[in-house]
């Protein structure tokens, strides 16, 4: 009779606890999740000077996406994003010389980090086998942490090398401004791995907005980015 009750609370102690602990790789429901994300770069900078052309460089950002699910197939989507964005100018610069005009072509390299806090819409599909498809659209603020430039003049040969334009006073006589604003979209998927842990992977275009560039002018010169996101959700 003893061992029939030992039995019988036995059974009871598995049944309450598995009513209670779920497997470690059961996915628990909730409407938040964190992503730490990684995002190889093509950057470029676009001015409305016609004398300017446009070099692409390779960047990178780095950071951490917070999203906010409203709906099963909506979320909100923010976070805190490190860029390190890289553009290069050629300009071609006129000197009238006794033989007439001279046009010489000079090659400027800018190195600009930003603090971005992305702003975005996430619409998601529903999970098809361990896939979820989703797509942002949104805005993305940003704070310009660093600026260098790199400029070698062709007319006197004096080379300028990393030197600091946050402030207007500096020797590349350009002052990169403070604030950003970008457009931002992107495409991607997630891949279940084991409970609320996935990786994610994607691409992302972001086309800047406000002028980032001071030399005087009225012209604007904006940045824009092509990236590759690797994610890891949790």
């Amino acid at each position: 009779m003893q061992i029939k009750i030992n039995y019988v609370i036995l059974f009871c102690s598995i049944a309450l606890t598995s009513m209670f602990i779920k497997p470690a790789n059961a996915q628990v429901d909730r409407n938040y999740q964190f992503e730490l994300l990684f995002s190889p770069a093509v950057t470029w900078l676009k001015s409305e000077n016609t004398n300017i052309t446009s070099g692409i460089k390779a960047g990178f950002s780095y950071g951490m996406l917070f999203d906010y699910n409203f709906g099963e197939n909506y979320a909100f989507s923010t976070g805190l994003i490190i860029s390190h964005d890289r553009g290069r100018f050629e300009d071609r610069i006129t000197q009238q010389d006794s033989a007439g005009n001279t046009i010489y072509s000079s090659e400027e390299k800018f190195r600009l980090n930003y603090i971005n806090i992305p702003i975005s819409l996430k619409l998601k599909s529903n999970e098809i086998g361990y896939l979820t498809y989703w797509g942002k659209f949104g805005i993305t603020p940003g704070i310009r942490i660093k600026a260098r430039d790199t400029f070698k003049n062709p007319l006197n040969g004096e080379e300028i090398k990393n030197e600091n334009i946050i402030k207007q006073d500096n020797p590349a006589m350009i002052k990169s401004d403070l604030l950003n604003l970008s457009l931002r979209i992107g495409l991607g998927i997630d891949l279940a791995i084991s409970g609320n842990t996935k990786v994610s992977a994607g691409i992302v275009f972001n086309n800047g907005f406000l002028n980032i560039l001071d030399d005087g002018d009225n012209e604007k010169t904006v940045i824009r980015s092509f990236g590759i996101l690797t994610g890891l959700i949790f």
